[in-house]
Parts: structure tokens; sequence; C-alpha cells
């Protein structure tokens, strides 16, 4: 069954770079996740869906060189950066492998299956959990890290980011990805036969211009430009990015906003006991 849909990021070198910031902001949080649940040395970790690798580089350090991680990854330019980033990082523990998720199969049993921001993008999330689940040994762990991007929100509110935002998740709903999966998390863990997970949420929140979450903001509109205009929710000119997070901090400024990033969300559960 194809599980799977276009990414709809795409795999630009803007892309690339726009994860590998993505990840200076959220590491610590999904680092985190991965000790609650208990990722820890000398465990063998399948990352799923790695992209250009963040979460498979933080797993690597995290099993140090007992361990090893395994990231899966569809797209042949993010594994060359993956790589390229692996060995920068002097990590000789992390290996990654090209394959679509529901493709994908191997003979080992992994002591933690990771997936970052990755559900999101499946059109049908409980059949790919349930699926990579399975190549986790009995006792093991499985943890999700995703994001319920309807959470965007401002104090007092603001119609500029309410605009933008509101850009941001039709586009990606209106491409195939589900932008509240994050919220969504116990649902699919259990409909996938997991045992209901426990669970961690957290916003990042700031009222200061010189934050992240306005070049975030404008980068992810200008990733997602090409859907917002064919799907009719802004003209072209309306989502020109050049300029956009500099507005957003002019914003905060004028109207001394409070700004609340989506609500990222973690869920970890033990894996099922396997028959033999």
């Amino acid at each position: 069954m194809d599980t799977q849909i276009s990414y709809p990021l795409g795999y630009s070198e803007e892309e690339a770079r726009r994860l590998a910031e993505q990840s200076l902001w959220i590491d610590h949080i999904t680092e985190r996740v991965l000790q609650e649940a208990g990722l820890k040395e000398d465990m063998q970790v399948l990352d799923a869906g790695s992209g250009v690798g963040d979460v498979a580089l933080l797993a690597a350090r995290m099993v140090g060189p007992g361990g090893a991680v395994l990231g899966v990854e569809r797209s042949p330019q993010s594994i060359v950066i993956a790589r390229y980033r692996a060995a920068k990082a002097d990590l000789s523990n992390v290996e990654f492998a090209e394959s679509e998720i529901e493709a994908f199969s191997t003979e080992q049993r992994f002591d933690a299956l990771t997936l970052r921001f990755v559900l999101m993008h499946v059109r049908d999330p409980i059949t790919a959990l349930r699926r990579l689940s399975s190549f986790v040994r009995s006792n093991g762990i499985i943890v999700a890290h995703e994001v319920d991007l309807r959470e965007w929100s401002t104090f007092p509110r603001s119609d500029l980011f309410d605009e933008v935002t509101g850009w941001i998740v039709e586009a990606l709903q209106g491409s195939g990805s589900e932008p509240q999966l994050g919220s969504r998390l116990a649902h699919i863990f259990v409909e996938a036969g997991l045992p209901p997970p426990s669970m961690y949420a957290e916003q990042l929140v700031t009222c200061r211009p010189d934050a992240f979450h306005f070049n975030f903001l404008a980068n992810l509109v200008a990733a997602l430009r090409p859907h917002i205009v064919r799907l009719g929710l802004a003209m072209p000119d309306q989502v020109a990015s050049v300029g956009l997070a500099d507005r957003l901090r002019q914003e905060v400024r004028a109207k001394r906003l409070t700004v609340f990033s989506g609500r990222l969300v973690g869920a970890w559960a033990e894996a099922p006991e396997r028959r033999p």
C-alpha cells in the first residue's frame, strides 16, 4: 500500500538549509523527548524519514560508539547531505539508506524507532507507524515527535500572523500533509496497535523581535509558495518571502506581541511482545 505523499516542501538546497536551521531551534526539545522515552547508550536505532539527518545525528550522539543508527530517507540528495554532516561531525555509528518508508524492509530488529515530522507527511500515518514498528524488538521503544501547526498564535491577536500561519497550514493540508498531526499522536499510536503512549508537549514562546520564529515562518512561506498560489490562498505578490520576516518583527514591536509556536508533541511507547 502506498502510504507516502510527495513531500510538499521539496528537496532543494534551500530546504536542506531550512531543515538544518530548524534543527538548531528544536533539537533540544527532541532530545528531551528521546531521553524521556528511554533512548540511551548502546542502542540500535532506526530513524525513519531522516531528511538531512538531524534526528539520526542526534540519536547517534545519544547512543554513543557502542550503539548505531540507521537513517532511512527517500531523497538521494538529502542522503548526500546527511552523510556529509555525519562525517563532518565525526560520527561513525550512523548510516543512511535510500528507501521509501512503505518499501523499507530489513531482518534486523532495532531497540528504538524514531520519527520527527514524518507522519504528518504520509497518506496513512497509522499504517506507516504499524509497519515501521514491526522492525522494533519486543519492549523496544517507539518515539514520534510531531507538530500541530494550527496552534501558532499571538497575544494580542495579529491579522498578519493569522494570515501567514493560515497560508502555511492550508498549503500543507491542501498538499496532502496533516498540519495538526501532533495533537493526534495518541490516536495514531493506539490505532497502530501500540499501547497508549506517554506524551510531552512544548511551545516556543517569545516577545523578542530577534527570536527565530520570524525567519522560520518566512522560510516556510517561501518553501510552500507554489502550493499557496496553486491553491488560490494568495496571489504571488502577497506571498513574496523577501522582507516577510522583517514585517513580522515590526508587527511584534508595534503591537508588543507575544508569539507562540506550533505545539510540539512527543509520544512514546514500548513495542508489544513479538511472537517467535
